[in-house]
């Protein structure tokens, strides 16, 4: 997709692909904000949500390990 928005940028004016990304910008905004699912998350789900976050990636220091071995075993 960048490639050819690179492309329509060198065939066109700079308008005319500022008036794309517009467009595009517009259109993702307006479907992030028609999300059907957005308000299935009532109190009871965030809570649970929270305490699943909590036992998969742990809280203060538990978190930093976590980052620390991640980091360790892929990037080193």
């Amino acid at each position: 997709m960048i490639d050819r928005l690179l492309i329509a940028y060198c065939l066109a004016g700079k308008r005319d692909v500022m008036k794309l990304l517009v467009v595009v910008v517009a259109l993702l905004v307006v479907a992030v904000s028609a999300n059907p699912y957005a308000d299935d998350c009532g109190p009871k789900e965030r809570v649970e949500f929270r305490q699943q976050w909590t036992d998969v990636y742990g809280i203060g220091d538990q978190r930093i390990q976590l980052g620390q071995d991640i980091f360790n075993k892929y990037v080193q």
